[in-house]
């Protein structure tokens, strides 16, 4: 693996967009062998895609788009600018995938892309993988909810992954019901507020900190009933998939990540991650249902998130568009 420079002053890069691509170009020619390519593989519409239509328009090289939470959250929905790249980006590519349905939904829903949307349509959606750990110490046996009801996160403590509401949900079901909240991970400008609620709550909300040991991650998840990360947006959100591995039924945020992969209530529950109210629902809703949803998680195929068999799609395709 070889680290190459920029070509251009770092701010250029960050604030012009064209610059950017510009650059990105001329290091490919600069220091990849163009002739020995049979394929480029864009892993984002706008960046990536853009950098792989102009080598398209330039050496004929056929290519192949991923269209990600940032193409349909940011990109599409504010850099107005930039549409016109990426219809065509859209438009030449030969093949096209999301990374979950509701990106997919939300790309053939937005009237810029409106002449497209047949080939939008057409595109499949192929998730992105988890650790192999994960998938070779799957643990989804059914087992009886524990008391008190034992709820997961793990994640950064910024705005986007909403863990003070996570909070506040929790402390509303408190007052009538046995519920005890882990938190793993940090960092990020909600730090100082979540480690004070877990000062006054101490009693039913603990933080561990960061964990880096898969292992003994795995086995704190196993001891928990169910997983709740309620972020503002995600473009897939690999938590979900581990924590569903060792047959934790999940709360996600609706529109946008997790929200599509399976329907309501079938392996969890989407809420709307604005609404304490119904954060608090969902996990109300979790409990009610808990070893029915617990056994949903055990048929699920966990190939989906096997980056071996995701290769394997992404060849085929390759091969056959």
């Amino acid at each position: 693996e070889v680290i190459v420079p920029i070509d251009i002053p770092i701010n250029l890069y960050r604030l012009d967009f064209f610059a950017k691509i510009r650059c990105k170009v001329r290091l490919i020619e600069k220091y990849i062998p163009i002739q020995e390519i049979d394929a480029i593989h864009a892993a984002t519409l706008f960046t990536e895609g853009c950098t792989a239509r102009a080598l398209q328009k330039k050496y004929g090289i056929p290519f192949f788009v991923s269209i990600r939470g940032t193409d349909s959250d940011f990109y599409a929905r504010s850099m107005f600018h930039l549409w016109h790249m990426s219809r065509s980006v859209i438009r030449h590519a030969n093949a096209i995938a999301y990374v979950t349905p509701s990106i997919k939904r939300k790309m053939m829903s937005k009237w810029q892309y409106r002449s497209l949307r047949s080939k939008l349509g057409n595109g499949l959606v192929i998730n992105n993988g988890i650790d192999s750990v994960w998938i070779e110490n799957l643990h989804v046996e059914p087992k009886a909810i524990g008391n008190p009801v034992r709820v997961l996160y793990i994640g950064r403590f910024d705005s986007n992954k909403n863990v003070l509401r996570l909070i506040e949900a929790v402390k509303e079901i408190q007052k009538s019901l046995a519920i005890h909240l882990t938190l793993i991970g940090g960092d990020g400008e909600e730090q100082t507020q979540v480690e004070q609620e877990v000062k006054k709550h101490y009693d039913f909300i603990e933080y561990l900190g960061k964990i880096y040991d898969k292992q003994k991650l795995i086995h704190i998840v196993r001891e928990c009933d169910c997983f709740a990360m309620v972020s503002h947006s995600e473009t897939f959100g690999l938590v979900y998939a581990e924590c569903l591995s060792q047959g934790l039924p999940i709360i996600y945020t609706i529109d946008t990540g997790f929200d599509g992969m399976y329907q309501q209530g079938v392996i969890g529950y989407g809420v709307d991650s604005y609404s304490v109210k119904s954060i608090k629902k969902g996990l109300q809703s979790i409990i009610e249902n808990y070893d029915r949803l617990r056994s949903c998680v055990s048929t699920v195929d966990f190939k989906r998130f096997y980056w071996p068999e995701i290769a394997k799609l992404y060849i085929y395709i390759y091969m056959n568009r």
